[in-house]
């Protein structure tokens, strides 16, 4: 497969203000990432380890969409799951096992190294969310990057995306080449003890990353290429249900996007399309049809038209 989701697998459930959760809902980085990839192109796959419950829970998804599994590996009992509170900013919390129980099954549920290493043989672009954790971890990713010779799209885990991992961070950039980075806003202030969204995006800029999103909820997302930035709008594909993955359903469209575009205004604008569609539903989006690729596609043309026109650029400036 040409472009690669890697990440956890996980289900969640959303607290109510009344206290009442809904049922639980395919969801986690990974799935989220490949939905969003997925309604562009068909070439997509899933490095991702679960609970021997995935195909109860997957199953159908899975054969529906006819999703390749090569990646998918099961290493545990059950899939991890999340009960999501959302703040009014948009940020969340999670919360469901003691934290020791969380961090054993975390860490069962993490992608190996070797995983990686074997099924992005081949690949074009391989998005990623993990944090800044392991320096040994990052060490070994950099040698198979520079071994399979993929572009790499990080999303940054909030956990480490604080001012004490800073250095860490920009040696990753370094060390692994990264060429696609994103980000959302409230840790983007957080990771540079800044209060503004001009503060942030200067402040992205130095990183030194040729691709960079930053993603600012109901606003849209900003991307940056070079010293320019464009905030590029959210897109409504339909009725808001639920917001959950909508980052990580965006940061692997951006991806995807960018890869085949080399346009930072037209890889925001096909990012928040996808989320867009993540938005109208609990969980993944529940079917990729030709239709809705054609929608997609027909509503990206005309918005970066409007846009170029609204903002005076024209495409070979971008």
């Amino acid at each position: 497969m040409d472009f690669i989701a890697i990440g956890n697998t996980m289900t969640d459930s959303i607290m109510n203000q009344d206290g009442s959760c809904t049922e639980y809902h395919m969801g986690g980085p990974s799935p989220f990432a490949y939905a969003g990839i997925r309604i562009w192109n068909d070439s997509c796959s899933m490095i991702t380890n679960v609970g021997e419950d995935y195909n109860a829970l997957y199953g159908d998804w899975i054969r529906k969409n006819q999703v390749c599994t090569d990646g998918i590996t099961v290493v545990h009992e059950t899939t991890h799951n999340n009960i999501l509170t959302y703040n009014e900013d948009g940020t969340y919390g999670a919360s469901n096992l003691a934290p020791h129980d969380y961090a054993t099954e975390m860490g069962y549920m993490e992608v190996k190294p070797e995983q990686i290493e074997q099924f992005t043989k081949g690949a074009k672009a391989v998005y990623f969310f993990f944090d800044a954790y392991n320096p040994v971890f990052w060490e070994e990713f950099a040698r198979i990057k520079e071994k399979n010779g993929f572009e790499f799209m990080w999303e940054a885990s909030g956990v480490t995306s604080t001012p004490e991992y800073l250095d860490r961070i920009k040696k990753i950039i370094s060390d692994c080449k990264v060429e696609q980075f994103s980000i959302n806003y409230p840790e983007t202030k957080s990771l540079f003890g800044v209060d503004t969204r001009e503060d942030a995006l200067a402040a992205l800029k130095t990183l030194g990353v040729p691709f960079i999103i930053m993603r600012d909820g109901k606003n849209g997302m900003y991307t940056i290429k070079g010293d320019k930035h464009y905030l590029i709008p959210s897109v409504d594909m339909g009725k808001f249900i639920d917001q959950t993955g909508c980052g990580n359903c965006s940061t692997g469209a951006a991806m995807y996007a960018y890869y085949v575009t080399r346009d930072p205004v037209m890889a925001g604008i096909m990012a928040n399309i996808s989320s867009g569609y993540n938005i109208c539903q609990f969980g993944l989006t529940q079917q990729f049809t030709p239709e809705m690729r054609t929608r997609a596609e027909e509503t990206a043309q005309q918005m970066y038209a409007d846009y170029l026109q609204q903002h005076g650029l024209n495409k070979q400036d971008l």
